[in-house]
């Protein structure tokens, strides 16, 4: 059980507490003295009485061990003999004394059942009272640890701190804090303890209480808060989707992933100067979402934002998640960002090719049923009521109706309606003058003689009469196609959809078709109702080739023929049987022409069906026949209309091509795919790479259940998989599946909902990613080996200049040094002055020669800093090389502690120093340099501050890096690698502190 510092300050402050006030004895022998004091008896039985309470109750208290820290059992309060006097004085003025008694073994048994450890210490700090929970952490038995030193329970390394906090508790009466204590077998474990000295009414000390508390599992959870964070930082950065994080309150961008720079097109400099908002192209939609989020309005993972902006103005769609985190005590945000431009392109691309067929089908099928009326006697209501019914039922509107044109009243009044809700025609009127009524879809497409509708019907504002009753039975868009015979509107179609914008330019057209359609075939058979040439004209304007076969030849063909055919009228009646035969493809003949012979016969065979033909050109064509048996001047014959299909087998076909350029995506993809049923139960489609990475055959996997291929360890992320995509939600995380030979892999997953043949399904997008994290394992191993290296450079390097300078004073200056020795005692000898000048000469040059070289051996290695120390090296290299050599004030500090050092880190620190005065030197233009040596617990700590030019540290190391100049850089790194640490403080114009810190060598 983890517990904070401030749970443990609590229960120290009220066991401590308890033991001075509250039930405590001693206050109560106050109160007692007090109430007895005021008490109007006489004087010596008062006396007497106060007395003998008083000689009682101090019984008690030492018998509890709280007074001057004489400690004894504590449940051996019930063996005190004298309650029954103290009660009979008691009870004489007034006082309770059996809640003393209560209060005591109440506060006893919290004591010995308290979860944290409590002890009392003498003034020695010996141990005269522990509970169990305290012996049972440090492994002992409670008699064990009686007369223990409290100094004995903690770790040798710490006595510091151990001194440190007892001068605390001698000076303020207690002292809280983290150490280290040490159990009977020698196991080492960190604590949280408050020691407080316990002290009597009147002040004296007695002792001192413990409360301790075992804070080994609350380590361990910050250990793994560390490593937590550090691969949180490899997954943000090795991330394939840009991702963010921004402060919830100022929308301010903190950090960005490289996937992120790459999308937006920013450097991150730039990047992070931005806010959420920049970069969204729905800037007021973002703000509403990020404040639903901060209200917990909204599910983290489903964010509806849809397009952002790239920095060259670039509007693109994406699919976005995000979470939340608390850092430093902020709200913070993360979003993750895919772009899905491609997707939607192709998405949209399958989406317009099937509705186009769809539409196109419904289309060529509305035809055909409008066309049975050239066959059929029907009055114009009822062709009106087939065309609703054509409409609602095929293509699936939620009302429609007809509006007939009154031309004496110039008002369109419902004639005819199909769907729900007719009620909303009762009592309609649409006058076509200048009015508001004439601002409706019908009138103004009757006036204008053309399609009009709203595709919005809640919203546009030219709607506004007609809105509350539209909205009432859940109309949200119209479309109304004037119906026109003979140049004169008589009425119009109005179709209501449930949908905004429902109706697509293509789909105004089809509707349009139809609707022409039917003002052609009600032109015709009116026409045909006055005369045999009227019905002539008719046929020959409709859009379907009719013809009309009489033992095996054309007898009768209309105008649509010659542009099915490409032959005349006149043609395809001169034509005999064998030619009328060849109009069918040679592979087709068989049916088409045994269907005409049983028809004749009066078999039941179907009337509709498709075929190819062969054009006049020799082209080949798809057409659709509906032929029935009639008589035709007092004879069978065959009369068949004729539609032109080719078009709609081509978008068929371009269908299919699409459908199977998808399947070749989708086989060809190297990430496995798989899609699945709505609930997740089984496996519906897998591509190849799903089979080749996990080892199941494409029928093994349909028979599989998907969460079998989820390790263990990950299960619960394929029920968060479920409710994301079934939210209509894109989930995206890392997992660890199963091959089918059980062997573990890093997968990365990608899911949502989609829709294939027609119902909604699930769709997963795998990538092994196993390749990618042993890269980064192998990366990150490389570059510790890096640093080593690096370190051990620095240190053969060190070790040579020493060997050198070794070699420079130990042979090359003492010979140099004898040489000027012999050379003076020859010059005193007895020889001319013309010698003696030569010889002055020679041995002012060995003395050059000698001093040179004794620099030169102090450059490559200073004998101080070996025989000498650290601190008197720094010292003297500071005074002769930059005061005395530049002229530049210096200012060494050492606080004069004791600073054991390995030679290695010795000779690293050293250098370092030297390179960071000879930087100050170069480049800081600085008046003065401060060096300053410090102990701070186990390690040592070097400043170098001065007063120069400054620099931004950020700028300066990018800078260095783009140079190749690698002199503070490889100083971080020399010190990282054995244990220390370097920070920079400058500003431009601010001067410039490095602080670098270092372990001390252990004893």
């Amino acid at each position: 059980m983890q517990h904070s510092s401030t749970q443990v300050s609590q229960v120290a402050e009220t066991w401590t507490n308890n033991c001075t006030s509250g039930l405590n004895p001693v206050r109560e022998a106050h109160i007692v003295g007090e109430n007895m004091s005021k008490i109007k008896t006489n004087p010596m039985e008062r006396n007497q009485d106060k007395s003998l309470l008083k000689n009682v109750l101090r019984k008690v208290l030492y018998s509890t061990g709280f007074v001057c820290g004489k400690v004894a059992n504590i449940k051996h309060i019930r063996d005190i003999k004298d309650w029954e006097s103290i009660s009979s004085v008691a009870k004489v003025h007034g006082y309770k004394i059996e809640e003393i008694y209560k209060g005591l073994i109440g506060f006893t048994f919290a004591v010995e059942q308290s979860i944290d450890g409590i002890a009392i210490g003498d003034l020695e700090s010996k141990l005269t009272y522990v509970n169990d929970a305290f012996a049972r952490m440090h492994g002992y038995s409670p008699e064990e640890m009686i007369g223990m030193k409290v100094v004995n329970l903690h770790n040798k390394e710490q006595m510091d701190e151990y001194n440190r906090g007892m001068k605390q508790i001698k000076t303020q009466g207690s002292w809280i804090g983290e150490i280290g204590h040490i159990r009977k077998d020698g196991t080492p474990f960190p604590t949280y303890v408050s020691v407080t000295l316990l002290k009597d009414p009147e002040g004296e000390t007695g002792g001192i209480v413990l409360v301790c508390r075992d804070i080994t599992d609350r380590k361990r959870a910050e250990e793994k808060l560390r490593e937590s964070g550090q691969r949180y930082r490899r997954l943000f950065e090795n991330e394939s989707d840009a991702v963010m994080t921004f402060d919830a309150e100022t929308l301010q961008f903190e950090d960005a992933n490289q996937a992120t720079l790459d999308l937006y097109g920013y450097t991150k400099e730039e990047f992070l100067t931005l806010k959420v908002v920049d970069i969204s192209a729905e800037k007021e939609k973002t703000k509403a979402v990020i404040e639903k989020l901060n209200n917990g309005e909204l599910e983290s993972e489903r964010v509806p934002l849809r397009y952002m902006r790239k920095k060259d103005g670039t509007i693109f769609p994406t699919e976005i998640s995000t979470g939340t985190f608390i850092s430093k005590g902020c709200r913070k945000l993360i979003g993750a960002v895919r772009d899905i431009t491609e997707r939607r392109r192709a998405e949209e691309a399958l989406r317009e090719s099937q509705e186009h067929a769809r539409i196109f089908a419904l289309y060529q099928h509305a035809i055909s049923e409008l066309r049975e009326f050239y066959v059929t006697e029907v009055n114009l209501e009822q062709m009106l009521q087939k065309t609703v019914n054509v409409f609602v039922k095929d293509f699936g509107y939620y009302m429609v109706w007809y509006g007939q044109l009154k031309e004496d009243e110039n008002v369109l009044i419902p004639k005819v309606w199909a769907g729900k809700y007719e009620k909303y025609l009762d009592g309609l009127r649409l006058e076509l003058d200048d009015s508001k009524d004439a601002k409706c879809a019908m009138s103004l497409a009757v006036m204008k003689k053309k399609p009009f509708g709203y595709a919005d019907l809640e919203h546009d504002k030219d709607f506004e009469k007609w809105r509350p009753l539209a909205l009432k039975y859940g109309y949200r868009s119209n479309q109304a196609i004037p119906l026109i015979i003979g140049g004169k509107s008589i009425g119009a179609f109005l179709v209501y959809s449930i949908r905004p914008r429902a109706f697509s330019e293509n789909l105004i057209r089809y509707l349009m078709g139809i609707v022409n359609e039917l003002a052609t075939i009600v032109e015709k058979i009116t026409e045909r109702k006055k005369a045999e040439a009227a019905y002539r004209a008719l046929v020959d304007h409709s859009l379907q080739g009719l013809l009309i076969l009489q033992d095996g030849r054309a007898v009768f063909a209309n105008q649509a023929m010659t542009e099915i055919t490409g032959y005349t009228v006149d043609e395809i009646l001169a034509m005999s049987s064998q030619q009328v035969q060849a109009f069918v493809h040679p592979e087709d003949r068989a049916l088409v022409w045994g269907r005409h012979r049983g028809r004749l016969k009066g078999k039941p065979l179907p009337a509709r069906y498709e075929f190819r033909g062969i054009r006049k050109d020799g082209t080949t064509s798809w057409l659709e026949i509906h032929a029935s048996r009639i008589e035709y001047q007092g004879k069978p014959a065959i009369q068949a209309a004729y539609v032109d299909i080719t078009d709609r087998k081509r978008a068929e076909e371009a269908l299919k091509e699409s459908e199977q350029r998808y399947r070749t995506i989708f086989e060809s993809m190297t990430d496995s795919l798989f899609i699945l049923d709505v609930k997740g139960e089984r496996f519906v489609e897998v591509n190849p790479a799903a089979c080749k990475m996990y080892g199941y055959t494409h029928d093994e996997f349909l028979e599989l259940t998907p969460s079998t291929l989820v390790h263990p360890d990950c299960a619960h992320l394929f029920g968060e998989f479920l409710e994301t995509t079934e939210a209509d939600g894109v989930f995206h995380t890392t997992s660890v599946d199963l091959r089918k030979d059980g062997t573990p892999i890093d997968v990365q997953v990608d899911g949502r909902m989609i829709s294939y043949q027609g119902k909604a399904h699930l769709l997963a997008v795998v990538r092994d990613i196993t390749d990618r994290k042993k890269a980064e394992e192998r990366l990150l191993d490389d570059q510790a080996k890096l640093k080593s290296l690096a370190s051990q450079l620095t240190l053969a390097e060190e070790r040579e200049r020493r060997r050198i300078a070794t070699e420079l004073h130990d042979r090359i200056s003492q010979s140099l040094v004898i040489s000027k020795m012999n050379l003076e005692a020859l010059r005193k000898s007895e020889y001319g002055k013309k010698t003696d000048e030569t010889l002055d000469e020679i041995c002012n040059s060995l003395a050059q020669t000698i001093a040179d070289t004794r620099t030169l051996t102090f450059d490559l290695s200073s004998p101080i800093l070996y025989e000498l120390g650290f601190e008197t090296a720094v010292a003297e290299w500071l005074t002769e090389q930059i005061r005395d050599k530049h002229g530049i004030a210096t200012q060494f500090e050492d606080d004069g502690r004791p600073k054991p050092l390995d030679d290695d880190i010795r000779v690293l620190l050293f250098r370092d120093v030297r390179e960071l005065l000879i930087n100050v030197v170069r480049h800081a233009w600085a008046d003065q340099v401060k060096v300053s040596i410090r102990k701070f617990d186990e390690q040592i700590c070097v400043s170098v501050e001065d007063d120069g030019v400054g620099f931004d540290p950020a700028e300066t190391a990018s800078m260095a890096t783009k140079r190749a100049e690698f002199g503070l850089f490889s100083i971080r790194q020399r010190l990282e690698e054995l244990g220390g640490h370097l920070e920079i403080e400058s500003e431009p114009g601010r001067g410039c502190k490095v602080m670098m810190t270092a372990p001390l060598k252990q004893k």
